[in-house]
């Protein structure tokens, strides 16, 4: 397309050129000064590649005489049936308007290079910093450094959701570690109690210092009391072995959770009055869930049992029994007693196993897995057991049912 007069012929000009170096086109509309139809000998100057591009720089005379600078390239493709030339044509005493258009462009390139690896520096140190802290942690912590953590201060914002990850990944595995020593100390001691029971008074008997009958009795009642709670101990850690690794079967089936209910409680009535504990409930009629009857029978007969063991002489314990007000998708169950409470500061960790909030209040009846278990079985069958209690006042843990199974 023909291009607007060029009004200065002695400024720089675009050529277009066939391969014989005739030019077919000029950006100077001039008639004196256009140089269609004029010859360059362009292919007897400096000539180069650059990829694909055959490009070239050199200088000619016009008919009157004006030398030029000339540059520009070959079209790698035909136009039209045959290749063309592209040039940008100067006086040459204007020999800057060509370096000004090849210089700025190596200028830039070197320019845009260093750039780029300055960049790529930055970059990687900053990406690899905090990569790095994370690979010593990590080593740190497969090494048994348990007390290893990162500062989300200390590393770019895009690596603060990653380092806080880390951290409470640190702190979960150092409270697995700590719970596992606990629970092998626990099942220790528990064990070597009552095994120090029976080996003593075994030895009295054996060596006859329990001659008289009554002495005799004494060591028998308490070498099978010991036993049995041995035996319990044992049957819990199975069971909860079993519950660990999804190896315990449960039941799925229709359950009438009120009569359940009614039964657990009428078997323990007579201890409780022996105790002087007032038992109390209020259960509604025909409250069902899907679940195994067995298992759920251990859930509150354990819930039951925490109940009487801890409230005193005089005191009451209540069992409650509905569907829930807000959703009655849910079967709600309250087991409250009048006993001590439980600290506030305990109350999260009352279903960890081995754990007693207060071995002077234990009486040395409990295991500390009761609860644990309870909550292992409320859970598989995508249930919810909670705790609240205030010191002095007693003590209400809640399961929450599913009528239909999950």
């Amino acid at each position: 397309r023909d291009s607007p007069p060029n009004k200065a012929p002695g400024r720089p000009r675009v050529l277009l050129l066939r391969p014989d170096g005739t030019v077919v086109f000029d950006t100077v509309r001039t008639p004196t000064e256009r140089l269609v139809g004029t010859t360059l000998p362009l292919w007897q100057h400096y000539r180069a590649r650059i990829g694909r591009l055959e490009t070239f720089r050199g200088a000619f005379r016009d008919a009157r005489g004006k030398r030029w600078l000339v540059a520009g390239y070959r079209f790698p493709r035909p136009v039209d049936g045959e290749p063309l030339i592209l040039a940008v044509a100067a006086p040459a005493s204007e020999r800057r308007s060509l370096v000004q258009v090849w210089q700025p462009l190596g200028v830039s390139a070197v320019v845009a290079l260093l750039a780029g690896l300055l960049v790529a520096l930055f970059v990687t140190r900053w990406l690899g910093r905090p990569i790095r802290q994370l690979s010593q942690a990590t080593r740190a912590i497969a090494e048994g450094n348990l007390d290893v953590r990162l500062d989300p201060e200390d590393v770019p914002t895009e690596f603060v959701p990653l380092v806080e990850s880390f951290n409470s990944m640190v702190e979960e595995v150092q409270r697995s570690r700590q719970a596992q020593r606990n629970f092998v100390a626990n099942v220790s001691h528990d064990l070597k109690t009552p095994l120090t029971s029976i080996r003593g008074f075994a030895q009295a008997l054996k060596e006859g210092v329990a001659a008289d009958p009554q002495m005799q009795k004494r060591a028998a009642e308490v070498i099978y009391d010991e036993a049995e709670r041995m035996h319990r101990l044992v049957t819990q850690l199975l069971e909860l072995a079993k519950l660990d690794a999804g190896q315990l079967p449960l039941a799925r089936e229709d359950v009438n959770l009120s009569d359940l209910l009614t039964r657990l409680v009428d078997s323990v009535r007579l201890r409780a009055e022996q105790a002087g504990i007032h038992l109390e409930t209020a259960v509604t009629p025909d409250l069902h869930v899907v679940g195994d009857p067995d298992r759920l029978a251990q859930v509150f007969s354990n819930l039951l049992d925490n109940a009487l063991t801890y409230t005193p002489r005089g005191g009451t314990v209540r069992v409650e029994a509905r569907h829930d007000a807000g959703d009655g998708e849910w079967v709600v169950v309250d087991v409250t007693d009048t006993g001590p409470g439980i600290p506030e500061e305990d109350q999260p960790y009352v279903f960890e196993r081995f754990y007693r909030v207060d071995k002077a209040r234990s009486r040395g009846q409990g295991s500390g897995l009761g609860l644990a278990i309870v909550k292992e079985l409320v859970d598989a069958h995508q249930g919810r057991v909670s705790v609240q209690s205030v010191e002095g006042l007693g003590t209400r843990f809640t399961v929450r049912l599913p009528r239909r199974p999950a």
